[in-house]
Protein backbone atom coordinates (compact mmCIF):
# COMPACT_ATOMS: atom_id res chain seq x y z
CA UNK A 1 0.00 0.00 0.00
CA UNK A 2 1.33 3.41 -0.95
CA UNK A 3 1.60 5.79 1.99
CA UNK A 4 1.76 9.05 0.01
CA UNK A 5 -0.22 9.67 -3.18
CA UNK A 6 -0.19 12.97 -5.07
CA UNK A 7 -3.51 13.93 -6.75
CA UNK A 8 -5.25 10.65 -5.89
CA UNK A 9 -8.51 9.51 -7.48
CA UNK A 10 -10.91 8.31 -4.76
CA UNK A 11 -13.70 5.77 -5.29
CA UNK A 12 -16.23 5.54 -2.45
CA UNK A 13 -18.34 2.43 -1.79
CA UNK A 14 -21.21 2.23 0.68
CA UNK A 15 -21.61 -1.55 0.44
CA UNK A 16 -19.50 -4.49 1.63
CA UNK A 17 -17.15 -6.17 -0.84
CA UNK A 18 -18.08 -9.72 0.11
CA UNK A 19 -19.65 -12.74 -1.54
CA UNK A 20 -23.06 -13.83 -0.29
CA UNK A 21 -23.97 -17.35 -1.34
CA UNK A 22 -27.50 -17.63 -2.67
CA UNK A 23 -27.83 -21.40 -2.72
CA UNK A 24 -31.15 -22.92 -1.69
CA UNK A 25 -29.59 -26.25 -0.82
CA UNK A 26 -28.35 -26.76 2.72
CA UNK A 27 -25.76 -29.20 1.41
CA UNK A 28 -23.37 -27.96 -1.22
CA UNK A 29 -19.75 -28.44 -2.06
CA UNK A 30 -17.43 -26.07 -0.26
CA UNK A 31 -15.09 -26.06 -3.25
CA UNK A 32 -17.89 -24.90 -5.55
CA UNK A 33 -18.82 -22.06 -3.19
CA UNK A 34 -15.18 -20.97 -2.83
CA UNK A 35 -14.81 -20.97 -6.61
CA UNK A 36 -17.97 -18.86 -6.96
CA UNK A 37 -16.69 -16.44 -4.32
CA UNK A 38 -13.33 -16.07 -6.04
CA UNK A 39 -14.93 -15.47 -9.46
CA UNK A 40 -17.48 -12.98 -8.09
CA UNK A 41 -14.87 -10.94 -6.23
CA UNK A 42 -12.48 -11.04 -9.19
CA UNK A 43 -15.26 -9.60 -11.40
CA UNK A 44 -16.17 -6.87 -8.89
CA UNK A 45 -12.52 -5.85 -8.45
CA UNK A 46 -12.08 -5.84 -12.25
CA UNK A 47 -14.99 -3.38 -12.47
CA UNK A 48 -13.35 -1.21 -9.79
CA UNK A 49 -9.94 -1.34 -11.51
CA UNK A 50 -11.61 -0.23 -14.76
CA UNK A 51 -12.21 3.22 -13.18
CA UNK A 52 -8.49 3.53 -12.29
CA UNK A 53 -8.87 4.78 -8.70
CA UNK A 54 -5.82 5.23 -6.49
CA UNK A 55 -7.86 4.85 -3.29
CA UNK A 56 -11.03 2.89 -2.53
CA UNK A 57 -12.92 3.86 0.64
CA UNK A 58 -15.48 1.33 1.89
CA UNK A 59 -18.07 2.01 4.60
CA UNK A 60 -18.41 -1.65 5.46
CA UNK A 61 -16.21 -4.73 5.38
CA UNK A 62 -14.08 -6.14 2.56
CA UNK A 63 -13.32 -9.84 2.20
CA UNK A 64 -9.70 -10.88 2.46
CA UNK A 65 -9.74 -12.15 -1.12
CA UNK A 66 -10.96 -8.77 -2.43
CA UNK A 67 -8.29 -7.03 -0.34
CA UNK A 68 -5.63 -9.20 -2.00
CA UNK A 69 -6.99 -8.45 -5.50
CA UNK A 70 -7.01 -4.69 -4.80
CA UNK A 71 -3.48 -4.83 -3.39
CA UNK A 72 -2.29 -6.70 -6.49
CA UNK A 73 -3.85 -3.94 -8.63
CA UNK A 74 -1.92 -1.29 -6.67
CA UNK A 75 -5.03 0.27 -5.13
CA UNK A 76 -4.94 1.63 -1.58
CA UNK A 77 -7.91 0.39 0.47
CA UNK A 78 -9.51 2.10 3.46
CA UNK A 79 -12.23 -0.03 5.03
CA UNK A 80 -14.78 0.14 7.86
CA UNK A 81 -15.06 3.92 7.52
CA UNK A 82 -17.79 5.65 9.55
CA UNK A 83 -20.73 6.97 7.56
CA UNK A 84 -20.15 10.54 8.77
CA UNK A 85 -16.51 10.38 7.62
CA UNK A 86 -17.59 8.93 4.25
CA UNK A 87 -20.06 11.80 3.79
CA UNK A 88 -17.45 14.40 4.73
CA UNK A 89 -14.77 12.99 2.40
CA UNK A 90 -17.30 12.64 -0.43
CA UNK A 91 -18.35 16.26 -0.01
CA UNK A 92 -14.77 17.58 0.20
CA UNK A 93 -13.40 15.53 -2.71
CA UNK A 94 -16.61 15.87 -4.80
CA UNK A 95 -16.92 12.08 -5.10
CA UNK A 96 -20.08 10.05 -5.69
CA UNK A 97 -20.66 7.37 -3.05
CA UNK A 98 -21.90 4.15 -4.70
CA UNK A 99 -24.54 2.29 -2.71
CA UNK A 100 -24.66 -1.09 -4.49
CA UNK A 101 -22.60 -3.41 -6.67
CA UNK A 102 -24.95 -2.69 -9.58
CA UNK A 103 -23.86 0.96 -9.54
CA UNK A 104 -20.40 -0.16 -10.67
CA UNK A 105 -21.94 -0.54 -14.14
CA UNK A 106 -22.25 3.24 -14.46
CA UNK A 107 -19.31 5.64 -14.51
CA UNK A 108 -19.04 7.10 -10.99
CA UNK A 109 -17.56 10.49 -10.26
CA UNK A 110 -14.23 9.88 -8.55
CA UNK A 111 -13.11 12.35 -5.93
CA UNK A 112 -9.74 14.02 -5.90
CA UNK A 113 -7.55 16.08 -3.62
CA UNK A 114 -4.00 17.49 -3.53
CA UNK A 115 -2.40 14.69 -1.56
CA UNK A 116 -3.26 11.59 0.46
CA UNK A 117 -1.03 10.30 3.22
CA UNK A 118 -1.00 7.58 5.84
CA UNK A 119 0.78 8.43 9.09
CA UNK A 120 1.41 6.31 12.15
CA UNK A 121 1.40 7.89 15.60
CA UNK A 122 2.36 5.28 18.16
CA UNK A 123 -0.17 2.49 17.54
CA UNK A 124 -2.74 4.63 15.70
CA UNK A 125 -2.80 4.87 11.91
CA UNK A 126 -4.17 8.12 10.49
CA UNK A 127 -5.26 8.68 6.88
CA UNK A 128 -5.09 12.32 5.74
CA UNK A 129 -6.62 13.97 2.69
CA UNK A 130 -5.09 17.35 1.86
CA UNK A 131 -7.48 19.48 -0.17
CA UNK A 132 -6.81 22.27 -2.67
Amino acid sequence: MRTVIMLPRVLMLDFPLVFISRTDSKFSSLEAILLQERQFLKNVVAQIVKFAPDIVMVHKTVSRLAQDFLLAAGITLILNVKRSVMDYVARCTKATCLTSVEMLNIRPRLGTCEQFGVHQVRCIIISCFELH
